[in-house]
């Protein structure tokens, strides 16, 4: 069992900074300085940074496409989409594409394109 004060070494060394907000010791190193694991370091590194976070973001499903975004923002998968959309509309390859298919593939390949324009 690792003692309070022991962890309130590791946990003070992890929060020390430099003036430029930078922390002033890796973990490496404050493992080295305390002679605790590298692991056991991470994880008092990983309970200041959710202490600093908070709460993690309210989520909720999109509407439209059934995915989970956060509640604040717009869907990304959506907005994925659209832009999807803007850049390729139809579908298919951009005309300007050269395809070099066999006469069977050329005349499947047409047969489904005007299927998918309808």
């Amino acid at each position: 069992m690792i003692s309070d004060e022991m962890q309130q070494v590791v946990l003070d060394l992890l929060a020390e900074q430099r003036k430029d907000g930078i922390p002033k010791f890796s973990q490496r190193q404050v493992a080295r300085l305390t002679g605790r694991s590298r692991g056991y370091v991470r994880r008092m590194a990983q309970r200041i940074s959710h202490y600093k976070i908070g709460r993690p973001p309210e989520t909720v499903r999109c509407e439209r496409c059934k995915t989970m975004a956060l509640a604040d923002e717009p869907c990304g998968e959506c907005r994925l989409r659209r832009l999807h959309k803007q850049i390729n509309p139809v579908g298919h390859p951009p005309s300007d594409m050269e395809l070099e298919l066999m006469p069977a593939e050329q005349r499947r390949y047409e047969e489904v394109r005007h299927l998918r324009e309808l």
